[in-house]
């Protein structure tokens, strides 16, 4: 009776921790990524203004094309809308990922489309700014090692030819 009830109990915390969503109601949609998604797992959440709405299902390859189909199983009543942009963001430190749904500003004039996309839309999928962008954004902003040198080097010799003209002040302040 003891070890069937710790079979059992074993049993349902495999059940309930691997396949939570199984009882719940969802809606399932794909969306195509041509980059890599490195860092997203299933069971990775799926977020909408920071709240999570599902998680991310099965992630499948096309060998032929390098592209990645990734399934994301969103709770009801939630759907994505045709304003909406599926995002893979990735954390600075962890390399944890997840998938937001970020909502894309209307052009102007016209209002948002906030339709329903259907389930069997396949959506694209865009990867957010990385660690490696930043930086490259950064670079081209911050001035060179060598630029911050010579900029250096130019204070440096305008204070060298303001310091006779010092001297001769503070001597002229000490006669007075």
């Amino acid at each position: 009776f003891v070890a069937l009830a710790l079979v059992l109990l074993g049993t349902l915390i495999v059940l309930f921790n691997s396949l939570p969503r199984l009882f719940k109601p969802t809606t399932t949609y794909t969306a195509q990524f041509t980059d890599d998604v490195s860092g997203l797992t299933p069971g990775a959440p799926v977020r909408r203004s920071g709240v999570q709405v599902g998680a991310v299902g099965p992630i499948t390859l096309d060998d032929a094309t390098g592209a990645v189909r990734v399934q994301l199983v969103l709770d009801r009543p939630y759907i994505i809308r045709k304003n909406e942009q599926v995002t893979l963001v990735s954390s600075l430190l962890g390399g944890d990922a997840a998938i937001d749904l970020v909502t894309v500003p209307p052009t102007e004039g016209h209002a948002p489309d906030t339709t329903p996309v259907s389930p069997e839309t396949i959506l694209p999928g865009v990867r957010a700014g990385n660690f490696n962008q930043l930086v490259a954004q950064a670079s081209e902003v911050v001035p060179t090692t060598q630029e911050t040198l010579n900029d250096i080097r130019k204070s440096m010799q305008r204070i060298e030819k303001m310091t006779p003209l010092v001297e001769d002040t503070f001597r002229e302040y000490r006669d007075l």
